[in-house]
């Protein structure tokens, strides 16, 4: 609930003299723009952007050769930006142009306000770079959208915007472009986040005010109860995914499930030293107040690049990746096992896709050294009872999982459950029981309440998610029963995908 804003780049762009910049010099400023932001973010925003980067350094080659074959700046950075865009890309396009037209980068997010009241963000579409310079005062986002919501690349609940904006608890609300331009500016707006998709009231009147109202305040009163939530009766635990000591570990969290290390290091361009890896991680252990912690090995492939994990492996991916670095493997593994002699921490394999992958690891680990093995793939699910075997514990990778399963790219607006999906986590869940090892289940699915529901119907024995995720979910578990859970599961199971 809060008084609207909008901004326009042509209210802001005012503040400061324009001062337009060639192609060439646009790409630079923007490459030192995007790198300021990753040292100024917490590690697991920035790893939002980091892509971006990568991005910009591909097209870097054409857009010059554009510019060289007669075409303007402009024309040169639509071309090479106009591709059925995510939202990473649509972001690169917006400081490309401000660049080479004079706008600052940092004001294609939104200024500091001066409201003393809560202000619900106006805008006619949504970029990480606006959630990211989004100040405190801002309690939501209204966005234009003219499609249904999942038919583009650029929205949803797993494109980068979204994700960064859930991070920070910051709901995001879709219109049509004809009603964000009806709202008038400092009207009085609610969102409603209490479902999937978040609803607005435009002026509401006294008696919708007060509801709203209550509303939050009971919200807040079931927060505070959900802490205390015991689910003993579903046999799961909720933990929580972190990139570095920088993110929340609630007290209602009973452990880290994913420490994403590649993330507390995106930025560096070397690898990064024992000693380092070794007082990152007690970083972490100390806010973790002695409750496990499961500590993912550097996940460099795909969207995720490491500089010190170059691309002279092809297309390998995740463990195959480090196997073929052993230097990094080792000085990963030896700080972790040294972290371990102070604190509950186990190393987890992204993206295993054989049972030689572990052996191979834990012929290189310290014999104490618990190491799980992280489902990510259908050949990995395929493999299961081999890999189980040979690891310690297994965790399920559902974003990655769901992406390989329907052959979509991983920036793309992923349905956050689908029952070939579904069948597959039955089978890597079922596959660790059978040879008597737990199961977790990461990514969005674990953050959501009803994928929350499915998950536990399903077997998992653990979920981790975002930290602010992890009072909602516990909140929506304390309310169900593991009968109505199993039943959820089921009949996703057997929809139509």
């Amino acid at each position: 609930m809060g008084r609207a804003m909008r901004l326009t780049r042509s209210e802001h762009s005012t503040r400061t003299p324009p001062q337009p910049l060639p192609l060439r010099d646009a790409i630079v400023a923007v490459r030192r723009d995007l790198e300021k932001l990753l040292a100024g973010l917490p590690p697991d925003e920035a790893e939002l952007f980091a892509p971006e980067v990568h991005i910009l350094q591909e097209i870097e080659p054409q857009l010059l050769s554009r510019e060289a074959a007669g075409q303007s700046r402009e024309e040169a950075i639509f071309a090479e930006t106009n591709c059925g865009c995510t939202d990473l890309v649509i972001d690169l396009r917006e400081r490309l142009l401000g660049a080479v037209e004079g706008s600052p980068a940092a004001e294609l997010g939104a200024p500091a306000t001066h409201h003393e009241t809560d202000v619900i963000f106006l805008a006619d579409h949504v970029t990480p770079s606006m959630v990211a310079f989004l100040p405190r005062q801002v309690v939501a986002v209204v966005a234009a959208l003219d499609v249904p919501i999942g038919a583009r690349r650029d929205v949803g609940r797993t494109s980068h915007a979204a994700l960064l904006a859930r991070g920070r608890g910051l709901p995001i609300a879709y219109v049509t472009p004809n009603q964000l331009s009806s709202i008038a500016g400092a009207a009085w707006l609610v969102v409603d986040a209490t479902e999937t998709d978040a609803r607005i009231s435009i002026e509401p009147g006294r008696l919708v005010l007060e509801a709203a109202r209550r509303r939050l305040e009971e919200s807040e009163r079931e927060r505070l109860r959900a802490a205390r939530e015991p689910l003993e009766h579903l046999g799961i635990a909720l933990g929580v995914n972190v990139a570095s000591a920088h993110d929340e570990i609630p007290a209602s969290a009973e452990g880290v499930g994913l420490v994403r290390t590649e993330m507390a290091f995106a930025g560096s361009q070397a690898m990064p030293s024992e000693s380092e890896q070794l007082a990152a991680l007690m970083r972490i252990a100390a806010k973790a107040r002695g409750a496990p912690i499961v500590v993912r090995l550097f996940d460099a492939g795909g969207d995720k690049p490491l500089a010190w994990l170059g691309g002279d492996t092809g297309s390998a991916r995740g463990i195959a990746r480090l196997l073929a670095h052993p230097h990094v493997l080792a000085t990963q593994l030896r700080a972790i096992a040294r972290a371990r002699e102070h604190a509950d921490i186990r190393a987890l394999l992204p993206f295993v896709q054989s049972a030689d992958e572990v052996t191979a690891v834990r012929s290189g680990a310290a014999s104490t050294l618990l190491l799980g093995a992280m489902i990510e793939s259908p050949d990995g699910v395929d493999a299961i009872t081999s890999i189980a075997s040979a690891a310690d514990f297994i965790s399920i990778g559902t974003n990655d999982l769901t992406a390989e399963t329907l052959g979509l790219a991983r920036e793309m607006d992923l349905p956050m459950v689908h029952p070939r999906v579904l069948a597959l986590v039955l089978r890597a869940v079922a596959g660790a029981h059978a040879a008597g090892r737990k199961a977790t289940i990461c990514g969005e699915m674990a953050g959501d309440e009803r994928g929350s529901r499915i998950a536990v119907g399903l077997g998992a024995d653990a979920l981790s998610m975002a930290p602010a995720r992890v009072l909602v979910v516990r909140g929506a578990l304390a309310r169900t029963t593991l009968e109505a859970c199993r039943a959820e599961a089921h009949a996703e199971l057997l929809a139509k995908g």
